[in-house]
């Protein structure tokens, strides 16, 4: 069984609320403006958001925590699982596209849990508001060079 700490919990609730955040703001139309081609279905949202979920749990992990590799592989699965259940009582999703998404959601969720378990250890000696932000704005980031490469 995963225990989370206190320090755990609010990477839980950051990544949760984070991939809510995205994907609210994506599939809303809150950004169209920036990009005429901005939908769900981009490689923003598909694959850096779980990687920026896994990153955003483990940075916010205690020491102990990542050091242990189960913790970097498996915790960040947690806030995926919070997004697919908030998403599902919602109705931003279907059943069918959370069983068809979580296949692709959940290893990169684990390989940005790799990453921020990384960070963690070899930079960050405390929680460090510099790599949530980062990660959190990377897929921010891909949305509007999304449409322009789709342009060109």
């Amino acid at each position: 069984m995963i225990k989370l700490s206190p320090i755990s919990w609010l990477g839980f609730v950051l990544g949760t609320g984070y991939s809510l955040l995205t994907t609210f703001t994506v599939s809303s139309g809150l950004l169209d403006g920036v990009a005429d081609s901005i939908r769900f279905v981009s490689i923003g949202v598909l694959l850096a958001m779980p990687i920026s979920v896994g990153v955003i749990m483990m940075v916010c992990a205690s020491r102990e925590e990542v050091l242990n590799w189960r913790n970097w592989m498996f915790k960040p699965w947690l806030s995926i699982f919070g997004w697919a259940l908030v998403s599902l009582v919602m109705r931003w999703e279907t059943l069918i596209c959370v069983v068809m998404i979580l296949p692709l959601y959940l290893p990169l969720a684990s390989l940005g849990g790799f990453t921020g378990a990384w960070l963690r250890r070899n930079f960050c000696q405390r929680v460090s508001g510099g790599a949530l932000m980062s990660s959190a704005i990377l897929p921010l980031l891909l949305l509007p060079m999304e449409g322009v490469i789709g342009q060109a």
